[in-house]
């Protein structure tokens, strides 16, 4: 098992794009619909937020969650439910700066 760091960037999620991902040990599954990426500061890796969404309910609380990808990848990520146009669902967002 190796402990080493692995830094996360856009190219990480973005083939991933439209796959569920499970939250902790919930029943709730999450699908990934949008990898927004900012302009990077020279010589920085670029500021990226993940955009999820989930069912109306049951809904996750803010919180530091292990999400589990479609490939069995798992990544503990901080990620809050967010402001959600569509009244039939919520979007949930990880940002990474």
């Amino acid at each position: 098992m190796s402990d080493a760091f692995v830094a996360l960037t856009a190219d990480s999620f973005s083939p991933h794009v439209g796959a569920l991902f499970q939250l902790g040990d919930t029943e709730l599954s999450l699908t990934l619909v949008e990898v927004d990426v900012q302009d990077a500061p020279a010589g920085e890796r670029a500021p990226f937020t993940l955009v999820f969404r989930g069912p109306k309910s049951p809904w996750a609380p803010e919180n530091m969650w292990m999400l589990k990808g479609p490939d069995g990848t798992t990544h503990e990520l901080y990620i809050a439910p967010i402001h959600t146009p569509d009244p039939s669902c919520q979007d949930y967002q990880a940002v990474f700066n």
